[in-house]
């Protein structure tokens, strides 16, 4: 399924898809920034090389973003005892985050903004999350990954996503139904052979053999 408000614009100096034509995190811990070019500005990492180059020893070409377009960023590793692999500058991430190991199934979530008990929230009542530039501070760890935390809705932005996830719900009730009807025909069909044996038995007959088989049709 294609992203939804999505475009591919980079990959290892080119506008194209890589090996690989989805979008996967690296489970060792990755780094992410949301970014807005300014208007009236060319930023084109794949025709001006002054926005790309490579990572340490690594040879593929990353994408280069001025820190002036970032809107938020978030550094993620693998635990606490990694802080000297943290590549995003403090100027707009001045710490990190983390879960602990890989493939255990834990998360991270932005904290919400309280003051004197209520959480705070905007005039249209969006709620408003902690953003220190600190992702130590800003955000609790080792949570379970859920939709729609904290009972949030779909952006109104949104209407793809909003029609995707009808879909998805549908679907799943379906599947509900049919695999209702899947285990009701096979406790049916296990019910008919298990009535057909005992009969067979309190008919006294026997089953059939190599040497002597039934001529004459019974159970």
């Amino acid at each position: 399924m294609p992203a939804i408000n999505m475009e591919h614009v980079f990959y290892d100096g080119k506008s194209a898809f890589g090996k690989i034509p989805q979008f996967l995190t690296s489970v060792f811990g990755g780094a992410f920034a949301i970014f807005k070019v300014p208007a009236g500005v060319d930023w084109d990492p794949v025709k001006n090389t002054a926005f790309s180059g490579a990572w340490g020893e690594q040879k593929d070409l990353k994408a280069k973003i001025p820190l002036q377009y970032v809107l938020d960023a978030v550094e993620c590793i693998n635990n606490e005892t990694y802080a000297d692999a943290k590549r995003i500058p403090a100027a707009i991430d001045a710490g990190m985050t983390w879960v602990g190991s890989t493939y255990c199934g834990l998360g991270v979530v932005r904290k919400l903004m309280i003051e004197n008990g209520d959480t705070l929230k905007r005039e249209n009542g969006a709620l408003i999350f902690q953003d220190t530039n600190n992702s130590t501070d800003d955000f609790e760890r080792g949570v379970v990954p859920v939709l729609h935390r904290y009972h949030t809705g779909v952006p109104s932005w949104n209407k793809n996503l909003l029609i995707s996830l009808l879909f998805n719900r549908v679907f799943r009730i379906f599947k509900q139904i049919a695999m209702k009807k899947i285990k009701h025909t096979f406790l049916s069909i296990y019910h008919v052979v298990f009535s057909l044996r005992q009969r067979c038995r309190n008919d006294g007959t026997r089953r059939p053999t190599r040497d002597s088989p039934w001529p004459d049709g019974r159970c």
